[in-house]
C-alpha cells in the first residue's frame, strides 16, 4: 500500500522494513536448521530470506510482488537502473537469487520424477545447503547496504 502525502506517493517504508526483518529471521532459521542437519528446510528458509529481502527493495521502488519468483522483477527494476558502481554486485546477486529460486519447490515438497519418489531431504547435503545459505546471506547483506547507500534507508536497525 502506498502512502499519499500531499500529491506525492511514497513507498511503504514500514512494509519494506517488515519484509527485511522477516528476511533476517528466515536467514537465522536457515542457519539453525543447517547446524542441525535439516538441509532441505535450511535451503527453503535461505530461499525465503532472499525472496523477502528482494521484495523489500522492490517495495522501496513502489513494486509489490505477490509471487515467489522475484528475480526478473529485481533485474528489470533494480539492477538495470542501479548506479554504475553497484551494477556488478547486483548482477552477481541476481544470479544467486535465480539459483535460490530453483530450490523453492524442490526443498519443500516430495515429487515424482520418472515414476520415482524424490523427497527433499535426499536432494541436499551439508555442502550444498551451506552454499545456498551463503548465497542468501550475501543477497541480504548486499541489499541492506544498497538500500542504505543508494536510498538512504536503513531497512533493519
Amino acid at each position: 500500500m502506498l502512502t499519499k502525502v500531499g500529491c506525492v506517493i511514497l513507498p511503504d517504508l514500514e512494509m519494506a522494513r517488515e519484509f527485511a526483518r522477516r528476511a533476517k529471521e528466515d536467514l537465522r532459521s536457515s542457519k539453525v536448521l543447517l547446524e542441525n542437519g535439516l538441509y532441505a528446510d535450511s535451503v527453503y528458509h535461505a530461499q525465503q530470506a532472499a525472496e523477502k529481502i528482494v521484495k523489500s527493495i522492490l517495495l522501496l521502488n513502489d513494486i509489490i510482488v505477490a509471487e515467489q519468483l522475484v528475480a526478473s522483477h529485481f533485474v528489470s527494476a533494480i539492477v538495470s537502473k542501479s548506479p554504475d558502481e553497484w551494477s556488478e554486485k547486483l548482477s552477481d546477486i541476481a544470479k544467486d537469487l535465480i539459483d535460490l529460486e530453483k530450490e523453492w519447490l524442490r526443498s519443500r515438497y516430495p515429487m515424482r520424477k520418472f515414476g520415482k519418489l524424490v523427497i527433499p531431504s535426499s536432494l541436499y547435503d551439508l555442502k550444498k545447503a551451506e552454499e545456498l545459505y551463503e548465497k542468501a546471506r550475501t543477497i541480504l547483506e548486499t541489499i541492506l547496504t544498497y538500500a542504505e547507500e543508494v536510498y538512504g534507508v536503513k531497512l533493519i536497525d
